[in-house]
């Protein structure tokens, strides 16, 4: 990792830590989610973050609704996605869940913040 990366990281763990937070712009609403590229990336993101630490078997579809906001230097997505439970029944239908993901614009890194 970068010594700026690194540096980014430790100022968001003391800003975490400290309850404080950076400056940052408005919730912005992104239209026609699933045509971009960065959203469709981040959201398929939580999914796959989502399986590996709650050993599920979510299968992505779609991103139903999406908004992004900057803060310093990263982007944070709030998700609507929807997606399957793969170890379900072919005939189950898709649920909708609710994700954020914060991506560092330098190195373009995602984290999956929350995944309900």
């Amino acid at each position: 990792m970068a010594p700026k990366s690194s540096l980014t990281l430790f100022v968001f763990l003391i800003l975490a830590i400290t309850g404080k937070s950076l400056p940052h712009g408005d919730w912005r609403p992104i239209e026609n989610p699933n045509n971009s590229y960065e959203v469709v990336r981040a959201a398929q993101f939580a999914v796959a973050e989502h399986n590996r630490v709650a050993q599920t078997q979510l299968v992505f579809k779609t991103v139903e609704e999406a908004v992004w906001q900057p803060i310093d230097g990263t982007h944070r997505f709030q998700f609507v996605i929807s997606a399957m439970d793969g170890a379900a029944a072919a005939a189950a239908p898709p649920k909708n869940y609710t994700a954020i993901v914060w991506e560092i614009v330098e190195d373009l890194s995602l984290h999956l913040i929350s995944f309900h």
